[in-house]
């Protein structure tokens, strides 16, 4: 289980729950801050919608792991600068990826404060469309 230093899991089912659902790899909807988890959802759905076209995107705050998995897919590269999450989540085929929703895991709002919904929206966007190009994650 790879859990960002801000993300607190406020329900210990999660992950017994999530345990039981992984087959490689699962990352959970995330819930923050009133007047802002609406946020939360698009990013969420959005998730899903890149499943549907061959994407497993998983945010980096929760991703659990089959461990055997994890080390097939080379781990996270510490040569990328950002999204390493996504690089190594989208080397995961689509139907391994799981999707929990839950009430049960919180974050902070503070990357929505600081950089704005929609450049986060553009970042993710932008990492879907340069998925397979590592160099890109490394600039």
């Amino acid at each position: 289980l790879f859990l960002d230093a801000d993300v607190l899991i406020t329900d210990k089912k999660v992950l017994l729950d999530t345990l039981n659902k992984t087959t490689h790899l699962t990352s959970v909807k995330f819930h923050t801050d009133p007047g802002y988890n609406w946020i939360y959802n698009i990013f969420f759905e959005a998730q899903k919608l890149m499943k549907v076209f061959g994407s497993s995107f998983a945010i980096g705050g929760f991703q659990l792991f089959r461990t055997d998995i994890y080390h097939h897919t080379g781990g996270y590269n510490p040569e990328h600068i950002f999204a390493e999450d996504y690089y190594v989540s989208n080397k995961i085929y689509p139907a391994f990826f799981t999707l929990y929703n839950t009430k049960g895991v919180y974050t902070s709002s503070r990357r929505f404060k600081k950089k704005g919904l929609f450049y986060m929206i553009y970042l993710m966007v932008k990492c879907w469309i340069y998925r397979n190009n590592e160099a890109f994650y490394k600039k």
